[in-house]
């Protein structure tokens, strides 16, 4: 079924079945679209004759009346910002010095950025790295897969470690106006065995810490989102993960 936005964004379709809740189609829209959780509404749409109504998150797809063709509308509730008290004259400049400041190790200036990770279907994990040029990128990615797998529950059995890469987006994941999604570039993908230094990670950049079935060419998903491995495909997961990605 389809997804109106009532702010005028781009519309986008899901596919569900009878029995999913409402709050897995929200969980799909929060991956794709980047709405938190929290600030989405799915309404029903108005016809003839029956008057447009918010739909329940534990309601399923079946109970909620919702068929092949249905339309919904998604409202997206803004959350309130409240400015913070003007600061004192001359001590946001000094703050903003103090964080700009790089950390500073035997005279090495060390490298921030973020590594951005989806931990389940309706939470993103945001990690912080501060580390020398020197720090190998396969280590970052060990500590972000053992973070994940410590905080939540089954996100083991998305696959060992080997099965997951860091990437920098070079451009949308979304590839059309129906929220559908492209699959990394090799371009994208930082190299293990390399260092921060040479593998082009920047300060201040965020990273995506992400499953590498999204380079396999036959790689299709559940309504869940898990991968779905052909044979061809489960054979590759037991090659190494370098040349994996070289031969996608």
């Amino acid at each position: 079924f389809r997804i109106e936005r009532e702010d005028g964004g781009n519309p986008m379709s899901v596919e569900a079945r009878g029995k999913d809740p409402v709050r897995l189609i929200k969980s799909l829209i929060e991956i794709t679209q980047n709405i938190p959780l929290e600030d989405m509404e799915l309404w029903t749409m108005a016809t003839s004759t029956t008057t447009s109504k918010p739909l329940d998150d534990d309601e399923t797809v079946g109970d909620a009346g919702l068929t092949d063709g249905s339309v919904l509308k998604l409202v997206v509730n803004t959350p309130e910002v409240i400015e913070a008290a003007p600061a004192e004259e001359g001590a946001e400049e000094a703050v903003e010095e103090e964080e700009d400041a790089p950390t500073v190790i035997d005279g090495v200036e060390c490298i921030k950025f973020r590594v951005s990770a989806q931990a389940t279907f309706n939470k993103k994990r945001l990690m912080d790295f501060d580390v020398l040029p020197s720090t190998n990128v396969g280590d970052i990615k060990m500590q972000v897969y053992q973070e994940l797998a410590e905080k939540f529950d089954g996100f083991r059995k998305r696959g060992p470690p080997e099965d997951f890469g860091l990437f920098f987006l070079l451009g949308p994941m979304e590839i059309d106006t129906m929220g559908k999604c492209r699959h990394f570039s090799k371009d994208e993908w930082k190299k293990e065995s390399a260092t921060v230094e040479e593998a082009g990670i920047l300060r201040g950049q965020e990273l995506v810490f992400g499953h590498l079935s999204m380079f396999a060419r036959f790689q299709t998903y559940d309504i869940l989102g898990h991968p779905r491995w052909s044979k061809t495909e489960a054979a590759r997961r037991r090659v190494p993960v370098e040349q994996r990605v070289a031969e996608a």
